[in-house]
């Protein structure tokens, strides 16, 4: 990607020292952060994002420039297989997802029986093929960033 002054994108790398425009990023040393900073900034609030309910789980959805930021909210007792199955039609859950979670547990389980739990500051990577629930007697909410390739069409 070209930045610059010309291109509208600045590189600034952030570390002990703050923010620094190099243009580059350091070859040596530890690098704390990367920042790309442009002109097109953009801001959206997810809890002002209508609402969509399957069962016991709810969703909402922002877009900024072609990726989209959801909510999800398995409430207390959501299952995947329970609550979206019916309106998806396919056995498990066929969308990848990258996700934060905020508060509460998922478990996860693949089609190939490997299982796992997410808790508040998990990041999760989930491929294609699983089933998953809320654990306990807390809702768990996490918030999933995708390029839109991996929405269902309901």
């Amino acid at each position: 990607m070209r930045t610059g002054p010309a291109s509208g994108v600045t590189d600034l790398w952030c570390g002990p020292g703050g923010a620094q425009d190099t243009g580059s990023p350091a070859t040596d040393g530890p690098q704390e952060a990367h920042v790309t900073a442009t002109t097109g900034m953009q801001k959206a609030h997810l809890g002002s994002a209508a609402a969509d309910t399957h069962g016991a789980i709810s969703k909402r959805t922002v877009e900024l420039d072609g990726v989209s930021v959801t909510e999800v909210t398995f409430g207390v007792g959501a299952r995947w297989s329970k609550d979206l199955k019916p309106d998806v039609g396919t056995e498990s859950c066929e969308l990848p997802h990258v996700a934060l979670v905020l508060s509460g547990t998922l478990h996860v389980v693949m089609d190939d029986g490997s299982e796992d739990e997410f808790g508040p500051h998990d990041v999760m990577l989930l491929p294609p093929g699983h089933d998953a629930w809320s654990v306990g007697d807390e809702p768990c909410t996490f918030v999933e960033f995708s390029r839109g390739n991996d929405l269902y069409l309901t």
